[in-house]
């Protein structure tokens, strides 16, 4: 355009417009309908880009370099959509909608208790010692700075700790079942996988359950309960290798899952099967099979292949009008899902000692796949080549390009949320801290709406101090609300970022073989 950005975003929406008014008028003729709606998504992603441009030339050539490191390119990936997730959703959208009046079929439970499977008859019990309950509080958890590689050494098992304390509770989950079956997913994690291990999967669940707490998501219990199992048992299994290796080595789950999220189905199918003999929830079967398809598709969005692609898209949906993460079935899902895959690389915005620890655990699993790729003779994957490696350099490029960007625009549909009189849930007092309590009182249902006055009290703002990166601070946050967790999370990823710009390079990589098996060091 050689006219001014506003002038052009005019125009668009001019044109977007009149083609809106022209598919009034030629109703039910389906091949132009499908062709305008083309013309339209077009149109919606030039205003967004348009809206939202503020890079310069010379900054897409530096991001195009950084790019070609292949300490940075491999963290992109390709550009592929998570097909197999976005379809598993899709036929929700179309049994499910909140303007039904449906509640989950919930009421309905107890008077039909001949449809709730027995639990007795098919649950397999193991033994499994009691857990203090006063652990969980002592490490943390249910507040941001939990530290699960340092829990799970003087507790190793931690899974179990976080899923009882998340998932206790609710009123449809079977006590008796619960522990058998947190300790038969706990004891298909691999203890000598470094990164994706069952604290990983206990951080990832803890992490999911602060930024639920705190984003104004109104979810019903179920679906929280369904987004804690799921997270726990995402990477149930995982060897310690990633989808490439699985793919060029021609594992047999490589040919089972014919090449596509492996890695991730494998998750999925492992979860799946666990929990079809331990009758953890007490469902009717109609409502266990949904929430079902809820977490095979949010264990299959965790594919970070897709990752670049699903939040282009997720871009573009929260630059639509009509998005509507509070009323629209879809939308809502949507925006779960997000918050879901967040919790998933949740490290890069925790404080910065656990935020390099968990990232000294990922290199070491990626070289020790590299090892077994040079020493097998297959292709070394990206960032798993311990012989031309930089730390540093590494974990900028996953920051800069996966972690912030999805974490900018979790900014914006938390926004969303908030804006236009929106009813929201009790924030609180915006802390990433929430008790026991707190927890406790969600799972009996949601709370009642609250209106967030508009007003910044010093209590419940975040200190932004000197960001490393100023763009923070033209994110579409209205100062009417107080500083969501988002925007929080989104700072302390950048200054993540921005510590590991200033760690000196050239002692990095041995101090990744130092820290092998040493994490006390970090």
């Amino acid at each position: 355009f050689h006219t001014p950005v506003e002038e052009a975003v005019t125009s668009a929406e001019n044109e977007r417009h009149r083609m809106s008014d022209f598919m009034q008028v030629i109703g039910e003729d389906h091949s132009v309908s499908a062709l305008t709606q083309n013309y339209l998504r077009v149109l919606a992603l030039c205003i967004h880009q348009l809206q939202t441009s503020s890079v310069t030339d010379e900054t897409l050539e530096q991001d195009q370099e950084q790019l070609r490191d292949q300490n940075i390119g491999g963290w992109v990936g390709s550009l592929g959509r998570s097909l197999e997730a976005d379809q598993a959703l899709s036929c929700l959208e179309k049994s499910q909608s909140r303007e039904d009046g449906q509640d989950f079929g919930f009421k309905s439970i107890a008077a039909r208790s001949d449809s709730v499977q027995s639990v007795e008859e098919k649950e397999e019990i193991i033994a499994s010692p009691a857990i203090d309950p006063s652990i969980a509080g002592r490490i943390k958890v249910g507040k941001w700075n939990f530290d699960a590689i340092s829990a799970v050494q003087e507790y190793p098992y931690i899974l179990r700790i976080v899923g009882t304390e998340l998932l206790q509770n609710f009123s449809f989950v079977s006590r008796r079942s619960l522990a058998s079956f947190l300790c038969r997913l706990e004891a298909k994690y691999n203890s000598d996988v470094p990164y994706h291990s069952n604290a990983h999967a206990a951080d990832c669940a803890n992490s999911l359950e602060v930024m639920l707490s705190n984003s104004g998501q109104d979810v019903h219990p179920l679906r929280t309960a369904s987004c804690y199992i799921a997270a726990l048992g995402h990477d149930v299994g995982h060897p310690g290798v990633n989808n490439a290796f699985m793919i060029n080595s021609r594992h047999e789950l490589a040919i089972t899952y014919n090449d596509r999220s492996v890695l991730e189905s494998f998750h999925a199918a492992e979860l799946e099967r666990l929990l079809g003999t331990a009758c953890v929830l007490k469902l009717p079967k109609a409502l266990e099979h949904k929430e079902r398809q809820v977490r095979i598709a949010y264990i299959l969005s965790t594919d970070m292949s897709k990752h670049m692609q699903d939040l282009a898209d997720f871009r573009l949906k929260l630059g639509c009008k009509d998005f509507d993460p509070v009323d629209n079935v879809a939308d809502h899902q949507l925006a779960t899902m997000w918050l879901f895959r967040a919790s998933d690389i949740a490290h890069s915005a925790k404080p910065w000692n656990i935020h390099r620890k968990w990232s000294m655990r990922v290199v070491q699993e990626f070289h020790a796949q590299g090892d077994r790729e040079r020493a097998t003779d297959l292709p070394i994957s990206p960032l798993c080549d311990r012989e031309h490696f930089e730390l540093a350099k590494s974990q900028t490029g996953f920051l800069q390009f996966v972690c912030i960007p999805m974490w900018q625009e979790l900014v914006r549909l938390e926004n969303m949320v908030q804006a236009g009189g929106v009813q929201v849930m009790p924030r609180k007092s915006m802390s990433l801290n929430p008790t026991a309590g707190d927890r406790r009182s969600r799972m009996a249902g949601p709370a009642e709406p609250l209106n967030l006055m508009p007003e910044l009290r010093e209590s419940q703002t975040m200190s932004l101090g000197e960001s490393p990166d100023p763009s923070c601070r033209v994110l579409n946050h209205s100062a009417s609300f107080s500083v969501g967790v988002a925007l929080r999370l989104l700072v302390q990823c950048q200054e993540n970022l921005a510590a590991w710009q200033n760690l000196p390079g050239p002692d990095l990589p041995n101090a990744v073989r130092e820290a092998d098996g040493n994490d006390e060091d970090l």
